[in-house]
């Protein structure tokens, strides 16, 4: 569509005397075009020469019906034909295919090419490549706040009232959520890229709108979308205050995670982020990763892991998991690095964090680590002593530790 060249043609035609309100033997009024690809700047002055808002009563369509369609500039262009006379329709029919049109444009090809570039744009599905932002700030996302403002009689049960929560909550807009929940909308409407709107909410920490999803009932445990549920969301998001409201309202801790990362939990996601808060939280609620020495993130991994981190409310955490400490995570596993596959002890000494060996110790590490060690195999103690970690030697030596 060449928008340049009707924005030209209209003003030519006004400049000349063209009557506004004649279609000139074409199946559109001029106002249909003008509002529907012009700038407003051009419906002012198709207003000024007398424009009609308003057509005869056998038309089966409207200056209204064509406005909506528009991506830019959406609301001031409704809005200015509202201000204008534009009569909304009272009957069911014409309120649903009002409604239809705007919601037309939240479903469009996620993949296509947006106008003003060529990759795909994962978290819009507009032609002109608005955020959501702009498309409930000035674009479709106002003009359906609007009309269902309008129409309070009218129930939000199209399926594509579900996919326009999804992208509210994304976007974080509060006012809209509130409308779309008073017309009925489906709160668990799934397919959107983040799966429900609370996932949505949840992975962009809008706590707000996070609380109000769950006062409304949505469910907090439904696996769909780019993380598995709004709590794995919440985790990967590093927002300990939606972990915890959303384990108030009872998501479920060690639901299974996302099938493409099989062997991936909320409590794995949190240990690695560090965020030593959720992980305390999680385990109080039951969380507890995998245990099968099989699996790559099992809990003696995540174990090492914050040992090496020095993370030590970590480590306390997860020890009373009552995480084995004399068995090693996983025997024989090409993709472990060495830090991964040792005894917690190991890891401690090497690293010299004598506050952690302490720690191990008192949970019944053996001191000399590994029973099955091969005689060239370095001791917890050799470690140590040989990277120049004395508080840790000594800790060792005083916990029995061979020392020869």
């Amino acid at each position: 569509m060449d928008y340049a060249r009707l924005e030209t043609i209209a003003i030519l035609r006004l400049d000349y005397g063209a009557n506004p309100n004649d279609c000139g033997g074409r199946d559109r009024y001029p106002i249909e075009v003008v509002v529907r690809y012009c700038p407003i700047a051009i419906l002012e002055r198709l207003l000024v020469a007398g424009a009609s808002v308003n057509f005869p009563s056998g038309d089966n369509h409207s200056a209204l019906e064509a406005a909506v369609l528009r991506e830019i500039d959406a609301k001031p262009v409704v809005s200015r034909l509202l201000d204008a006379g534009a009569v909304l329709p009272q009957d069911a029919i014409g309120r649903k295919r009002l409604l239809g049109g705007v919601l037309g444009l939240f479903v469009s090809n996620p993949s296509q090419m947006p106008f003003f570039d060529k990759i795909e744009v994962p978290d819009g599905r507009f032609l002109f490549n608005t955020s959501l932002d702009y498309v409930f700030e000035n674009g479709p996302g106002v003009v359906l706040m609007l009309l269902l403002f309008k129409f309070p009689q009218e129930e939000a049960h199209d399926l594509r009232y579900g996919l326009v929560l999804q992208m509210a909550a994304l976007a974080g807009q509060l006012d809209p959520i509130r409308l779309l929940l008073s017309h009925g909308v489906g709160i668990n409407a799934t397919g959107y890229y983040d799966g429900t709107a609370l996932k949505a909410a949840a992975r962009l920490g809008h706590n707000k709108i996070v609380h109000q999803l769950l006062v409304a009932g949505a469910n907090d445990n439904i696996g769909q979308g780019r993380w598995h549920t709004a709590l794995e969301a919440a985790v990967a998001s590093n927002n300990d205050t939606i972990v915890e409201l959303l384990l108030k309202y009872g998501a479920d801790s060690y639901i299974e995670a996302n099938r493409r990362y099989k062997d991936r939990d909320v409590l794995q996601l949190a240990v690695k982020s560090n965020n030593d808060r959720t992980v305390q939280r999680l385990l109080a609620a039951g969380a507890a990763a995998a245990l099968s020495r099989e699996k790559f993130d099992s809990t003696a991994v995540l174990l090492n892991l914050s040992i090496k981190r020095r993370n030590i409310l970590m480590v306390g955490a997860l020890l009373r998991t009552n995480v084995p400490v004399n068995e090693p995570p996983i025997n024989d596993n090409f993709y472990l690095s060495r830090d991964w596959s040792r005894l917690p002890i190991y890891v401690a000494a090497e690293y010299g964090h004598a506050d952690i060996v302490h720690l191990l110790l008192e949970r019944g590490a053996n001191p000399d680590g590994s029973l099955n060690c091969s005689r060239d195999c370095d001791t917890p103690f050799e470690l140590a002593l040989k990277n120049g970690h004395l508080d840790a030697t000594l800790a060792l030596v005083v916990a029995g530790a061979r020392v020869l």
